[in-house]
This record gives C-alpha cells, structure tokens and sequence, in this order.
C-alpha cells in the first residue's frame, strides 16, 4: 500500500504538481487543498480498500470537502468492486457516495475473475477526455473476447441475487475469522473491534509479524506443515519493521477451513516460544 492519495495542480504556467496527503487523513487533505493555487484542477486519488492493510477509506469525509473546494475525485475500487454495495458497485456504492465520485478505476482481475480494467467516468466530457487522451487506452490492444465474457458473466452474477448472497457470506466469513484470530493478538485492534460490530469489513485481513523473517518463517509454516496458503508481505511492499501475513477471505471458504487457518496459526505461535533449558 502506498500513500492514501494525492492532489495535483495545475497552475497558469501549465505546470503539474504531486501532493502527497497522509494516509487516509481528510484533515491533511483539506489543508493541502487550501494551500493550492486559486487557478488550480486539483484531483484528489485514494483507494477505497487499502490493498496491504484492509483498512477503509474515510470516503464520507473526503467526499465532505467538496462543499468547500473544488475538485476530481478519483477512486481505485480494485478491492472493493463486487465485493461492496448492494449491487457490487464497490465501497463508494455501499457508502451512498456514488454520485461524488468522478472516476472510479478498478481491476477485472480480483473478484470478477478474469484480467484487465476499467475507468468509469461520470459525466461524457471526463469520458470523452479519457477516450481521446488516455494512453494507456489508446495505446492498448482489446482484451481478448473470452476474458471480456467472463468478467460480464461476473458482473451479472454480482448484480443479482447470488451477488448479494456471495457479500453477505464473505462478510459472515471475514468477521468469523477475526473473531477466531483475536486470540493470537496479531490482528490489527481496529479491525478487531469492528468485527465484533456490524461495520463492513475488507476481506484483507492482515496479521502483524514485524520481522522479515517472522512473517516468512509463518508463511513456510502455514504452506509446508499445514497445507495453508498465506504469503508474507515484505519491504517495499510494506514499511520495515511491518511485515505481515496477508489473508483474503472469500465467500467460499468453510468454516473448518476458517478454523484450521486460526488453529494452525495458534501452532505456529506457540512452535516460536522460547523453550526452557531446565
């Protein structure tokens, strides 16, 4: 997970600019968005669901500022696309927040099971930029015709009654895990909390390790011993000092298997005890 956005200007002269705000904090973001030029296009990105934490964004309060200063509000749904709102519109959908966002960008390649992406504008003049200006669109070859089947396959699927069965099971799952977790004292206090209300939660379950070697040494654990996929995730793709396991639930896992992930854990923590001499 990088930084929770940024806010790009463009001054008179046509220069741009790259604000990085801290991480998922509205208020830094209102304060960048103060400082900019009068004359400015300010764009402020975020990701909905924070690839290496789980975390949510704080889209509500970000969307807020619009009241007060002009912007573009982009969105990567990667993570959340079929996996929130009523008809897996994403998290923005979920939160009533659609109509604030102006471009949503997101992946064909998570839940809907197949490969690529797509943008989704909403006004035409955005479409109409991002068709005739967009590089990575006009200098793309289509996607290949069965892949464009299954991800509308998906879709349909999400947007009808099993989608929303599929949600509410993976919701049921992610908090059933956490719940089993706690004991271990690895998951995120936050994250625990919320799974003991009725809050949504990411299907990204991280579990602190701290060291390189800690969070590799539990992967091997997990895979070699038990059978269980969970990959370690190392600097740079998360600070030093942060290395974790990355868990991603699905609506298909059973509760046994839900419960043979925390038990071999508990394994794992208690095989890393320091044994007496005596």
């Amino acid at each position: 997970d990088g930084p929770g956005g940024a806010q790009g200007g463009r001054p008179a002269a046509g220069a741009i600019f790259l604000h990085i705000y801290q991480h998922n904090d509205p208020q830094d973001l209102e304060a960048k968005l103060k400082s900019a030029p009068a004359n400015a296009l300010n764009v402020v990105v975020t990701e909905s669901v924070f690839s290496m934490d789980g975390t949510l964004c704080r889209l509500a309060e970000i969307a807020a500022l619009k009241r007060h200063h002009s912007f573009l509000l982009v969105v990567d749904e990667a993570h959340a696309t079929l996996v929130f709102g009523d008809r897996g519109g994403g998290f923005a959908q979920a939160c009533g927040l659609g109509g604030q966002v102006d471009i949503s960008v997101g992946t064909l390649s998570k839940a809907v099971g197949s490969i690529g992406g797509f943008v989704v504008a909403r006004c035409e003049s955005l479409r109409a930029i991002i068709l005739n200006k967009g590089r990575p669109v006009i200098y793309s070859t289509a996607l290949p015709i069965d892949c464009v089947v299954r991800a509308i396959a998906a879709v349909e699927v999400a947007m009808g009654v099993e989608g929303c069965r599929l949600r509410s099971k993976l919701q049921e799952n992610v908090r059933s895990l956490v719940l089993l977790l706690r004991a271990t004292g690895l998951v995120p206090p936050a994250l625990a909390a919320a799974a003991g209300g009725h809050a949504l939660l990411s299907p990204i379950v991280p579990l602190a390790m701290g060291s390189e070697e800690m969070a590799t040494e539990a992967s091997q654990f997990l895979l070699e011993r038990c059978g269980i996929f969970c990959p370690a995730i190392r600097p740079p793709t998360v600070p030093r000092g942060t290395s974790r396991l990355r868990i991603a639930v699905t609506a298909s896992h059973t509760p046994s298997q839900l419960e043979a992930l925390a038990d071999a854990l508990m394994r794992f923590l208690e095989h890393k005890k320091p044994r007496s001499r005596l």
